[in-house]
């Protein structure tokens, strides 16, 4: 697709500028206003995507048991990073080779200053997380539980699932989403994104491209937080 066609595609919400949502979408995703930063439209609306589509989660589903080890060894916080704004933290990486090594094969989202985000997340029981969109569409997040005790769950949309240790799902955060731990113990996630399917790599370049050109703009800065 030539870029400017592309283009035409796209809508930039900068500063927060809603766009129409066609009508043949899915009430369960948010109006497009809804996304903080980046909205691209015409994209499929899926709350969880299918698991069969991401063979490459076989690996990282694997090697659950040799990720939550290092995660032990790395410390605990309620978020410990390996990559954070597509930053490599060199000295919790050191940590955590065979987490690092399991991802080999994972598309992760490339946008520099932004993504990927690769992080420990762990949450306190009796936490819950107030409903939320995240900054874009243009990426995708996956969960590996290493600790889910039960009554830990996550709801996109309308669709609410329970965490299972060591299977793996993917889902769309641009649409609202909330999480609660009604267990008596901690829940811990591997949590990373990536890239979408539906975007060919010259997309992907393009909105990489066009966020770092809104960054540059003086007092700009996009802010977003996995």
């Amino acid at each position: 697709m030539a870029q400017g066609a592309w283009l035409r595609r796209i809508a930039v919400e900068y500063p927060r500028r809603p766009v129409a949502r066609h009508p043949a979408r899915p009430q369960a995703h948010p109006p497009a206003g809804a996304v903080r930063y980046f909205y691209f439209p015409q994209l499929p609306q899926k709350q969880f995507y299918d698991r069969a589509d991401f063979p490459w989660l076989d690996a990282i589903e694997a090697a659950t048991d040799a990720i939550r080890a290092e995660w032990q060894a790395v410390g605990t916080g309620d978020a410990v990073y390996l990559w954070q704004n597509g930053e490599l933290n060199e000295a919790n990486a050191a940590l955590c080779p065979q987490t690092l090594a399991a991802l080999a094969n994972a598309p992760l989202a490339r946008i520099p200053g932004h993504s990927p985000s690769v992080l420990f997340s762990h949450m306190p029981p009796g936490t819950r997380i107030a409903p939320r969109n995240g900054p874009t569409n243009t990426r995708l997040q996956v969960h590996l539980p290493l600790v889910a005790p039960g009554q830990c769950r996550l709801r996109v949309g309308n669709d609410v699932r329970e965490w299972q240790t060591g299977r793996a799902w993917v889902f769309d955060d641009s649409m609202e989403h909330a999480a609660w731990n009604d267990s008596d113990q901690a829940r811990v996630l591997l949590q990373f994104d990536i890239a979408r399917p539906e975007l060919t790599a010259d997309e992907n370049r393009w909105v990489a491209t066009l966020l770092e050109g809104i960054d540059a703009f003086p007092g700009q800065k996009l802010d977003w937080k996995v």
